[in-house]
């Protein structure tokens, strides 16, 4: 699932992902986000901070909160612009990547695949920096 309200962005984060195998879901805000949670299993989510109809936080929050997505990893994407307090952010949310924006297509696809190689081992939180996966 790719929470994201700019459709231009969407858009080329859909066209990369399916054209590395996966099978992708779009929400142009967080309610529709929040939505396709509540009523479809997803293997990785890959949300934006920042959007319309709930944010980023809030999509984490709902899906921390159910014990059928407790593995379920987690990408978040944020303007480089924006001042978020990513120590807090994964502490208390454990995710499994973190993209500033602009980012390439070949580091999202990286990032998601080994996203959802950590979740298959069990793992959720970042690696911390300089560390094997």
């Amino acid at each position: 699932l790719i929470a994201e309200d700019s459709r231009p962005l969407a858009n080329v984060m859909r066209f990369n992902l399916e054209r590395a195998g996966y099978d992708v879901a779009l929400a142009r805000d967080g309610n529709e986000a929040l939505q396709l949670i509540e009523e479809e299993r997803f293997d990785l989510v890959v949300t934006d901070l920042r959007m319309p109809g709930g944010d980023g936080e809030q999509i984490c929050m709902r899906i921390r909160s159910r014990p059928d997505c407790a593995l379920l990893p987690i990408v978040v994407c944020s303007a480089k612009s924006l001042e978020v307090d990513m120590a807090r952010f994964v502490m208390e949310f454990p995710i499994a990547g973190i993209l500033s924006k602009p980012f390439s297509p070949i580091e999202l696809v990286t990032i998601c695949k080994r996203a959802i190689r950590m979740a298959a081992r069990g793992q959720l939180d970042l690696p911390l920096a300089g560390s094997p996966e």
